[in-house]
């Protein structure tokens, strides 16, 4: 391995950093006022404050992914699964060869509610950006017709940005702190280099999303640049432990799972009925299509409500709290 030379020696730094000190008799340099000062440079102090953010930001994302399978689900009219990846901070080449990857990057401006604006990008690849286009321009629900070595149209993109508005407004609801990010549409590019504000020395943090379409795999991405992210430093990410761990109890208890459950009706029947259960058979429940239904906090009625559609999925409406 070859040895790395410096660039000044050990002479030229204290020669420089001794500059307009003078000579004593006693052959000691005595204090005259210094025209050189060193200063120091935290290079890593923008990936170190990301990742203190991590935790607090993480709840955001996973919010996200359970949000866009059901937006992504209604905007493609097939089964989507999404799972938020492990995210991480990049910058610089980093952030380039995300890019080539995709079939196109999304512009997002980012305001929060500090007042700090950036650029978001949200990075689609191939199997994602065609598999909505096709949707759009009515193509059937198979795998679609993917174009190599092209990026969409213009008339392309404006379909793409009209579909995916559902998306947006999630990314807008779902992402921690609660509503600290307004996220707007800006443009459609094809190179990140296009995108106000990136540059070789942009950090940001990289958060993936895998989908899985009806047995097709895609993907894509958001990243949020180090400036948006800037005004959070030392407001959440830092929590003090104290001996009995007091101070982080709530937050964790929020994040427990519950099992929630919507009981649509119920049916008796006897056991000569039950034996002749077969595929296809209908069973009436007691319950009316219009009724509330109860609603079950792991096992227990706490809230009631009525049947709905949102999204292509069956939904339920609370509309009281069970006394």
């Amino acid at each position: 391995m070859s040895r790395l030379e410096p660039i000044l020696s050990r002479e030229e730094i204290d020669s420089l950093l001794g500059e307009g000190r003078e000579q004593r008799g006693d052959g000691r340099t005595r204090g005259a006022r210094p025209r050189t000062h060193a200063l120091g440079i935290d290079l890593l102090a923008d990936d170190r404050h990301l990742r203190i953010l991590l935790p607090t930001l993480q709840v955001g994302f996973a919010r996200l992914a359970e949000g866009l399978r059901r937006v992504l689900t209604s905007v493609l009219r097939n089964k989507v699964e999404v799972r938020d990846e492990a995210p991480e901070v990049v910058s610089g080449r980093g952030l380039v060869a995300i890019a080539q990857r995709a079939a196109c990057i999304i512009a997002l401006r980012c305001t929060t509610a500090d007042g700090a604006s950036a650029f978001a990008v949200l990075a689609l690849d191939p199997v994602f950006t065609f598999r909505v286009i096709e949707r759009m321009f009515g193509g059937g629900s198979g795998p679609p017709q993917m174009p190599s070595g092209r990026s969409p149209t213009s008339l392309e993109r404006r379909m793409l940005t009209r579909a995916l508005a559902p998306l947006f407004d999630m990314i807008d609801a779902a992402l921690e702190p609660m509503g600290y990010f307004h996220f707007e549409v800006h443009s459609v590019e094809s190179r990140l280099d296009l995108v106000p504000g990136y540059g070789p020395d942009t950090t940001a943090l990289h958060i993936p999303f895998m989908l899985d379409i009806a047995g097709q795999i895609a993907s894509f991405s958001l990243s949020l640049p180090a400036t948006v992210l800037e005004p959070l430093r030392g407001k959440v990410g830092n929590v003090v432990v104290s001996d009995n761990g007091a101070s982080v109890m709530p937050q964790t208890i929020r994040e427990v799972p519950v099992v929630v459950s919507v009981v649509l009706g119920h049916a008796s029947m006897s056991l000569r009925q039950l034996m002749r259960l077969q595929l296809g058979t209908v069973l009436a429940l007691d319950q009316g299509r219009s009724e509330e239904l109860p609603v079950h906090i792991e096992g227990t009625p706490k809230w009631v409500g009525t049947p709905i559609q949102q999204d292509g999925m069956v939904a339920v409406e609370i509309t009281r709290r069970v006394p």
